[in-house]
Formats: C-alpha cells, structure tokens, sequence
C-alpha cells in the first residue's frame, strides 16, 4: 500500500497525537482513497485521546473508508485498542500487544475517589464491549480479561481473536485465500493449484517458513471431494424437480378434472330440475340456480330440492334426485337443509331470488 495513504502512530496517545492523525485521515479521505493502514508502535495513553481517533474513523466509515491496523513492535494499552479498532486488524511477528484496566488517579475525599472509580469502571465497560464486539470473547470473559495485566505475542494475539493473521505471513494467507476462491468458482481447478503449489514453494524457500505443501495437498482433495459431491447434489436436485413438475401437473389435472365432473353433475341437476317444474316456471328457477352453482355441491342439491317443493306442493321425483319434503301449511317451516340454504343464501342476490320462489309459489 502507497505511502501516502498510510498513517504512523509512534507516539504516546495524547492531544498533539490524536490530533495529527485526524488530520491524516481526513486529508487521505479528501484525495479520495477508500482504504488506509495504521502502523502501530506506542506504548499507550489517554483513553479520551484513543476515542477521538475513533470517532474519525468511525465518521469516516460512513463515508467507505477501510481501515487496517498493523501492530509493530508494541501496541500497549490503548494501541492495543486501536489495533482492535481495524476493520482488517494485523500483527508483526515479533510485535507485544499488552493490555490492563484502564487506570486512574484519584484525588480529594472519598466522593472524589467513588467518582473516579466510577469512571474507571465505565470505561472498562465500554472497552469490554468492544472486544466482546470483535473477539471470540463473550462481553464477561471481555470484562474479566481487561482486569488482568495481560502480555500476548503474535501467536496469541491471532490465537485470541485480537488480530486476524501474522502480519509478515500475509502474503502467505491471501495467496491461501485467493487459491480457496478460485478453487471454488474456476473449472480449471488443477491449474489454479499448480500455480499456488509453485508460490508457497517459492515463498517457503525464501522466508524459511514451514512448507505447506501438504496443506495445498488437503485443500485440492477437499475441494475435488467437494465438486464431485456437488455434482451429486445437483443431479439429485434436478430429478427431484422434474418428480416434482411431474406431481404438480398431475395433480392440477386431478383438480380440474374433479371441478369439470361437479359442474356437469350440478348442470345435470339444473336439467333435470328445470324439466319437473317445467315451462311456467322455468325462467325464475333456472336463474336462482344457475346463480348458485358457486355453492358446495351439497348445499346446491339441498337448493334444486327446496325449488322442486317450492313449484310442485308435493314430494316429486326428478331421475334419481330425492327432493327435500314439502311441508303442506299456509306458511311451511324450512326443514334443517332448506334452513342451511337461506343461511348460505342471505344478503346475496340468491336471497332476493329465492324470496321470489317463496312468494310466487302455488
């Protein structure tokens, strides 16, 4: 990463410190660069110093500025916050990051000493927080691990969630990264790790670190496991999709097929209705029931049998259709189905039709 776009905190956290670095940062967001990398080397300071950096960083997030923080030689106290801090957060080999409480000096009585104490504790909070925020740590084991004067190298540093990698093997990491990318999204995938294998080789031999060729060999077999394991699924997902359109036409033609046979049944009925009641009153008769066929089937037999007592004064027989019984009074009673019907029937148009079969009824 250019020069221009990187910052050096080798200092104390103080006013002049904090100050420097905003304008740092601001004068890197004004030339337009999205990212930026803070080099971290101090041996701490005031908290109200490290939260005004943030608070820059934090502005300038909003805007789409990355931050990573690299950890050299030592990043106490609050360097060790601002590493921390970093939306890509790394560390040197041969870097310390310490931590402890934050620490106060309390001066006059004993309110003066519970307001300091007070203070302290908030603070421990929100650092706590934080790291509960950007580590493994639940927001407790945050708490009770600022408590302690805690001392981690580079391995421990990684280990406990406090950086993301060891800054001098980065280049090692993302080479790693890229090969799992490719692995993943490229056909030509042999070739991909080819190239990778020669890379770390090389990068072994000229940084004395472990060869990791073993691990190329885990993650070619993984991957290839995992491309014929794919295959499968997706052979299966295909034919469990073409099983499915398969059911679902069936079944749509089952559906209609059942909604054609009742409205055949339910014309049939409309027929064979029509001709007990004939001519005279077929006009009234047909309508109520032609304008009911959106009823239930059973509820629409129960209708053309009412119709049939309504025009016949007698208990007829129409094919194989078993009419309702007709009640011979001035003012029958509705038996329990023609009461369903006028149930079903009221406030629609049905009920203005049928009130008509009632009061034309001989």
């Amino acid at each position: 990463m250019a020069l221009e776009n990187s910052i050096f905190m080798f200092e104390d956290f103080d006013q002049p410190a904090s100050e420097r670095l905003t304008r740092e940062m601001l004068d890197i967001a004004e030339k337009g660069y999205d990212e930026t990398s803070l080099y971290i080397n101090s041996p701490g300071g005031y908290v109200a110093d490290l939260n005004a950096i943030e608070d820059v960083m934090d502005n300038l997030r909003t805007k789409g500025m990355k931050f990573t923080t690299i950890a050299t030689g030592r990043a106490y106290s609050c360097g060790a916050m601002l590493l921390l801090y970093g939306d890509k957060r790394l560390v040197g080999s041969k870097a310390e990051v310490f931590t402890h409480s934050v620490q106060n000096i309390g001066f006059g009585g004993e309110k003066d000493l519970e307001e300091a104490l007070k203070t302290v504790q908030t603070e421990n909070d929100i650092f706590a927080k934080a790291i509960a925020k950007r580590t493994p740590m639940s927001y407790e084991e945050a708490r009770a691990f600022i408590k302690e004067d805690t001392s981690m190298d580079a391995e421990k540093t990684v280990k406990l969630g406090w950086a993301d990698a060891i800054w001098d093997s980065i280049e090692l990491q993302e080479t790693i990264d890229r090969m799992s990318l490719a692995a993943s999204k490229d056909p030509k995938l042999t070739n991909k790790i080819i190239e990778a294998k020669k890379f770390l080789n090389n990068y072994n031999k000229e940084t004395n670190m472990p060869d990791l060729t073993g691990k190329v060999t885990e993650l070619e077999n993984k991957v290839t496991e995992l491309q014929l394991a794919n295959d499968s699924l997706n052979l299966q997902v295909t034919e469990l999709k073409a099983k499915k359109d398969e059911a679902e036409a069936k079944l749509a033609k089952i559906e209609q097929d059942a909604k054609d046979a009742e409205a055949k049944r339910k014309s049939d009925l409309i027929e064979s209705t029509l001709k007990v009641i004939g001519k005279d009153n077929e006009a009234i008769a047909k309508e109520v029931l032609e304008n009911s066929v959106h009823l239930p089937e059973d509820k629409f037999g129960a209708l053309a049998k009412s119709v049939l007592n309504l025009y016949n004064g007698k208990k007829p027989v129409a094919g194989e259709i078993e009419t309702a019984p007709f009640v011979e009074s001035d003012d029958p009673e509705l038996d329990e189905a023609q009461k369903e019907i006028e149930d079903e029937l009221k406030g629609s148009e049905e009920a203005d039709i049928g009130k008509l079969i009632y009061n034309r009824r001989k």
